[in-house]
């Protein structure tokens, strides 16, 4: 097989990890001994979609095809982020996403100045509540 460097099959990671926080947070405590006490996430969002499944419901296997894999994502990136916010506790994780207007495409290059514009606004927005909200994981050091 042409471009095989390994016998073994691999998948991509959105799959099995839509949000890496927690394969992050295991592989610095556990393969590289980091005390977790020492371990502050700052988890970046890809602009999150709004979702709805309730057009899907009662209406069979056929419409669940598209969201079922929505759903999935969505479900597997809310739970990681809940357990690490557990774990580390609620001081020690930051998740910054923004829920653009209407859906960017993020190979789409033409919507560079809009994510860039977005992104000044996340980063302001978030720098303005820890300014206010010492409980937020967002200390300066």
């Amino acid at each position: 097989m042409s471009g095989e460097i390994s016998d073994q099959i691999f998948v991509d990671g959105g799959l099995w990890s839509n949000s890496p926080v927690l394969p992050a947070v295991a592989e610095a405590v556990g393969n590289l001994r980091v005390p977790i006490e020492r371990i502050d996430v700052l988890n970046i969002g890809t602009l999150r979609a709004a979702y709805s499944f309730s057009n899907a419901l009662g209406k069979g296997k056929a419409a669940w095809a598209k969201p079922e894999l929505d759903f999935c994502l969505v479900a597997q990136e809310t739970g990681a982020e809940k357990l690490a916010t557990n774990l580390l506790g609620p001081t020690r994780f930051l998740r910054i996403d923004q829920q653009p207007a209407q859906e960017i495409k993020l190979d789409d290059t033409s919507a560079i100045d809009d994510l860039r514009r977005i992104g000044q606004e996340v980063a302001e927005d978030t720098s303005a509540k820890c300014a206010r909200d010492s409980s937020m994981a967002c200390r300066h050091q």
